[in-house]
This record gives C-alpha cells, sequence and structure tokens, in this order.
C-alpha cells in the first residue's frame, strides 16, 4: 500500500487506538469528519484515509467476526461504521458523507469481488461452505483473471491499485487460521495418530451444523 502522509498517518492511529479502548462509532466519524474538514486537507487526503480504513482498520483494531447471530451495532470497517445492520446511518455518518462527496478525487473504477468460485474454485478442502466449483484446480486463477487485473489496473493511477474483497465467511471459520491454531496446539503430539487437517475439517463441519441448527430449526 502506498504511504501515508504524515497527518494522515496520525489521524489513523489516532482513530485505530480510541477505537480498540470503546469501540465508539460516532466518535471515530467525529475525528474523520474534523480531519476532513480542515483546510489543510486535500482530497487525496482524505481518499487515502478512507482507502486505509477499508483495507486495514477492521485489522489494525482486531475485529472479530464470530457471532451465530451478529450484534446489529457490531463492526469496524468503513461501511460498519457508517451503517449497522438494520442499514441504520451512525450518528454524524451523513455529515461526513457529504465531506467525502464534495472532497473527492476525479472518479475511478474500482473492482469489488468475491472469491471462491469468483476468481478460484474453494471447496475448503471438499466441506464446499466456500465454494463448490469443480472444473478448475482449487485455488488456482481461473484462466485470464490475473492478465485481467494486469489490464485493469494499468489504467489507474497506483493509489488506486486496490480491489474490494467481499466475504460472508466468518474469520473465525476459516480454514487455514483453524489449522494454524491446532498446529500450535499440537505440535509435540505425533503426526502418525493426529491429522490437524482433518481436525479442522471437522470443527468446520460441527460449527456450521450448529449455526444451521440455531438459525434455521424449521429445517430439522
Amino acid at each position: 500500500m502506498n504511504q501515508l502522509s504524515p497527518k494522515v498517518e496520525e489521524v489513523y492511529k489516532n482513530l485505530v487506538d480510541k477505537f480498540k479502548l470503546t469501540k465508539n462509532k460516532p466518535e471515530a466519524i467525529n475525528i474523520m469528519l474534523e480531519f476532513c474538514n480542515r483546510e489543510d486537507t486535500t482530497n487525496m487526503d482524505v481518499y487515502t484515509l478512507k482507502k486505509k480504513m477499508e483495507i486495514q482498520f477492521s485489522i489494525d483494531v482486531d475485529c472479530k467476526y464470530c457471532y451465530t447471530v451478529t450484534p446489529v451495532n457490531y463492526g469496524c470497517d468503513l461501511r460498519e461504521i457508517f451503517f449497522d445492520r438494520e442499514n441504520n446511518l451512525t450518528q454524524g455518518a451523513q455529515s461526513l458523507l457529504d465531506v467525502f462527496e464534495r472532497k473527492k478525487i476525479d472518479d475511478v473504477y474500482h473492482i469489488m469481488t468475491d472469491i471462491d468460485d469468483t476468481l478460484y474454485p474453494n471447496t475448503e478442502h471438499g466441506t464446499y461452505i466456500a465454494g463448490s466449483d469443480i472444473s478448475w484446480q482449487e485455488k488456482i486463477p481461473y484462466p485470464g483473471v490475473i492478465k485481467l487485473y494486469q489490464l485493469f489496473y494499468d489504467k489507474l493511477t497506483p493509489v488506486s491499485r486496490y480491489s474490494t474483497v467481499l466475504s460472508a465467511t466468518p474469520g473465525c471459520l476459516k480454514f487455514d487460521k483453524i489449522t494454524a491454531r491446532l498446529k500450535k496446539q499440537t505440535y509435540d503430539l505425533n503426526t502418525d495418530y493426529v491429522d490437524v487437517y482433518e481436525i479442522a475439517k471437522k470443527v468446520i463441519e460441527s460449527v456450521t451444523f450448529l449455526c444451521y441448527i440455531l438459525l434455521f430449526p424449521f429445517c430439522f
């Protein structure tokens, strides 16, 4: 990612530090609003702050998505700071959206994409909780995907060369994360008897089945 200007880096660090402590969305809105309204804040400063909030903020504040039913006000990416899960605007959010509209750079094209069965097939080791396409090699980009991105990004300035990835899979159900955690917990056990990949699949299958029972009891 392109390096932020010192003033954008400063306000971003403040946002991260405050949100870690309070998870207060209106407070985050007010911090961004105050910064974006400053006379010395350029349109590019606003754009780079928005970009940082979109692609990095939920990671830096250690946001967790591991609920059977996510609380209506939970969330930490830029969209979730603006809206709750019933599409209600956070206090002060409309004022900030108006500033974003007023202080915007020239329009740029942007890709929003899923990953599984969109960029490459991924059945999550046969669990099919991510994708179901078996017509192409697992986790190998579909023909033309890389070239498409190369051609697309060639038309953009470096600061705009990123995409937004959409995912409905909670982080706690990511196969690689569960596997990594199991490896740490079983590092001194005999691998002839302990297969962390099989255990991980059983964990995902069990949690997914439990979620279905809790969310859709009429199916059983």
